[in-house]
């Protein structure tokens, strides 16, 4: 009889590093609906330095080209772009939108570069559907955008139970503001208790200025664990995670921007009554580390839809270096490379392809290290989580769409959640995928007598089908198998909103 596991993966969380996690968000969209006509209205967006025909609040009677026409056709005229036009976007701000598109106003219009333009914006996920058309003007060919906003405010309740050890449960709430103050920021907020207790907040701001050229981030979070997961022999153990950090990138256009990034993490540790770990746990020898980080990123993005990509590339370096405050013995360079590729080898018969690196120069702490397991690096069950300093990974997926993507509208009892339920889009795919990663190097200092040596590799193999959904984009259930232990048995994964 071949063993059955499932598990439940939501993208963006990352989970516990000894036995996987199992996270649930439940939605709460009954509450959300009730406070979305609230929160989520936005300012007045009209930027008053626009043509009166360029704003995003527009009566149609008044527009020089007509809509109706213009979309029950779905004329591409080619020529010259003498003005574009953008409805429905009653909370984004128009310079959301005109950021992320290359047709601008004297550009010539061509199929390729609607389609880039449409794709692009569906990959903001701040709308379930983008409609472009054209329609001739006087001084050339005016563009019509027409968007179907979504809803942006979710509140939701967070779940995790570790496999292995019940007792460690942890719970929350999150709520999560997809499009604050209208120009594509994400705001989260979430606070925990159980296993796992204390508060995270993450602000996301692709857009610092009205223009496209540079974005921010910032995060904190302070959590308290108990017998945290990425230690093996753990007893009595508590620890205290405290994390700020920011983000400030430029972007050199539409594909290829970097970032610098820095921040300050405080790890404490409470031994009172655990085994004698405490060398294996902190990098300064007691009970808590003082760690600085820096990052430099740099990334080349050619996909037009992001969430299932059908053409380009994606390549991100990432050099990561950290240093211990309090201590000197840990200091570490870290770069990691990542590239993908997607290529459409038939209509809806899509590859795409996937390697991953990194290597560590110097030494690390033991809540660093690079992990290969169930959630990272393979798609399979494994007897254990390997652990090193060093990494590869390479992926491959033959994607097969079984029903296109396609877009429907309800029809709600309420007026008030009818904008929220016009073209929502589903659809179903195929995959058929194989994995490969390794880890290896010593998770301490070698001629440390603590020192861990519990690196390893494996390959999967499996299928899945992926649906496409309104809010989310991709939903997956993917069935693999490990090569190296196929006496693991089976593993069925559900991941949400998981581009690869």
């Amino acid at each position: 009889m071949i063993p059955f596991i499932f598990r439940f993966h939501t993208s963006g969380k990352e989970e516990g590093k000894r036995g996987s996690g199992c996270c649930l968000v439940a939605w709460l969209a009954v509450l959300s609906f009730l406070i979305t006509p609230i929160l989520a209205t936005a300012e007045d967006a009209t930027d008053p330095a626009l043509a009166p025909d360029q704003a995003e609040h527009i009566v149609k009677d008044q527009l020089p080209v007509s809509i109706d026409s213009c979309k029950s056709q779905q004329r591409l005229a080619t020529g010259i772009v003498d003005s574009i036009i953008i409805l429905g976007n009653n909370s984004t701000h128009r310079s959301v939108i005109v950021n992320e598109m290359s047709l601008r106003p004297g550009s010539d219009i061509t199929l390729e570069s609607i389609t880039r333009d449409r794709k692009r914006l569906e990959s903001l996920g701040l709308f379930s559907r983008v409609e472009i058309c054209t329609a001739p003007s006087s001084n050339g060919v005016n563009l019509v955008i027409t968007v179907t906003e979504l809803w942006y405010i979710w509140p939701g309740i967070y779940l995790a139970v570790d496999e292995d050890v019940p007792s460690r449960v942890s719970y929350g709430i999150i709520v999560n503001h997809m499009n604050f103050r209208g120009r594509a920021e994400d705001l989260s907020v979430a606070g925990y208790l159980g296993n796992a207790k204390g508060a995270e907040i993450r602000w996301k701001i692709p857009y610092i200025a009205e223009g496209p050229d540079w974005f921010a981030e910032f995060k904190g979070k302070s959590i308290q664990e108990t017998e945290p997961l990425f230690l093996s022999s753990n007893d009595g153990i508590m620890t205290r995670e405290t994390v700020v950090e920011g983000k400030l990138g430029h972007r050199l256009n539409q594909e290829v921007s970097f970032w610098i990034k820095g921040g300050l993490e405080i790890r404490s540790f409470d031994l009172d009554g655990a085994t004698d770990t405490t060398r294996l746990i902190t990098a300064s020898g007691e009970e808590n580390d003082w760690l600085v980080d820096e990052e430099f990123g740099f990334q080349i993005d050619t996909r037009h839809y992001k969430p299932w990509a059908s053409q380009g590339c994606y390549f991100k370096l990432l050099l990561e270096a950290a240093q211990t405050v309090n201590a000197s013995n840990v200091s570490y360079f870290r770069p990691n490379i990542e590239l993908a590729h997607y290529y459409e080898l038939f209509p809806h018969i899509i590859w795409a392809g996937k390697v991953y690196g990194a290597y560590t120069f110097g030494e690390s702490t033991v809540y660093r290290r690079i992990l290969l397991d169930s959630n990272h690096l393979v798609r399979t069950t494994l007897p254990d989580a390997f652990e090193g300093d060093n990494s590869a990974a390479a992926s491959g997926e033959l994607r097969f769409d079984v029903l296109p993507i396609t877009y429907v509208t309800f029809q709600p009892a309420f007026d008030m959640l009818r904008q929220y339920t016009r073209n929502l889009k589903f659809g179903v795919s195929m995959i058929l995928f194989g994995d490969i990663g390794a880890v290896n190097g010593s998770t301490w200092a070698p001629d440390d007598p603590y020192s861990l040596d519990t690196g390893g590799w494996d390959a999967a193999y499996g299928a899945g089908l992926v649906v496409h959904v309104p809010y989310r984009d991709v939903v997956r259930v993917e069935l693999s198998r490990s090569a190296r232990f196929p006496d693991e048995g089976l593993v069925v994964k559900l991941r949400v909103g998981a581009a690869f």
